[in-house]
């Protein structure tokens, strides 16, 4: 069966600068993806290729086993459909209702009848554990609440899966165990698979099934989680040390 989403020999080049170099990865059904690394390694732009919004200088982006840049413009736009993201500050229209931001892509987009997105509003909002809030802007929700609220907006999208970059940035403790506890939680109980990008090695490790090290613009590394947090690789190693408290740690 064809990966979800897969990239295979990627490069991206921006502004004459290679990001992305050679990089194969792949995000089957019903599975999280972990992608960790540091500032700068192209975390970012990864997930943007993903999504059909950095176009490959070399190499190809498939979703559900088509090649994204090799289809009709038409059928590109319906293959995007199928991934979501979920930005690190969750980018809510500050102007909007939570139901109008959750409700954007069906209304806007697939242009659903009122009633239904509604429903579906709801239906999401549930999904992420909120309750009677369609009515608030987003500055009265906390950075916990904000982000549900962007993966419910997500979720409205009905995707194969969802794309998280730094899901769990500026969160304290608790929040960010829920949010973490959260994205696992749906991948179960909706079989929606995740790909979650992050610089927090700890953090990915407790979400995802495989994680793959980005180190100077490629995928150098690839384990599933368990494996991958014991690996002596000193890539790893210094991305682990920071959380541990290990000697000769280095911070991002």
């Amino acid at each position: 069966m064809s990966p979800l989403a897969a990239c295979r020999g990627l490069s991206v080049t921006l502004g004459g600068r290679p990001v992305l170099t050679d990089v194969s990865l792949a995000l089957h059904a019903s599975e999280i993806l972990g992608v960790v690394g540091r500032s700068g390694e192209g975390k970012t732009t990864l997930l943007r290729a993903l999504l059909g919004l950095a176009a490959p200088s070399a190499g190809t982006v498939e979703l559900g086993g088509e090649d994204l840049w090799a289809a009709h413009p038409r059928r590109r736009a319906e293959l995007r459909r199928q991934v979501a993201i979920v930005f690190q500050g969750a980018a809510l229209f500050d102007s909007l209702t939570v139901a109008e931001n959750v409700g954007f892509f069906p209304t806007r987009v697939a242009r659903t009848r009122s009633a239904d997105v509604a429903r579906l509003v709801s239906e999401k909002l549930r999904l992420v554990g909120l309750d009677d809030i369609e009515g608030l802007r987003p500055s009265q929700l906390s950075g916990g609440m904000a982000k549900r609220v962007g993966i419910a907006r997500a979720l409205a999208m009905e995707p194969r899966a969802i794309l998280f970059d730094e899901p769990t940035a500026m969160l304290d403790p608790v929040a960010r165990a829920q949010l973490e506890e959260l994205i696992v939680s749906l991948r179960d109980r909706v079989g929606c698979a995740a790909v979650v990008v992050s610089h927090d090695l700890e953090s990915v490790a407790r979400m995802a099934d495989r994680i793959a090290l980005l180190h100077d613009g490629t995928a150098a590394l690839e384990l599933p989680s368990g494996e991958f947090v014991r690996s002596l690789d000193p890539r790893v190693r210094e991305m682990v040390a920071p959380a541990t408290g290990e000697e000769g740690a280095t911070r991002d």
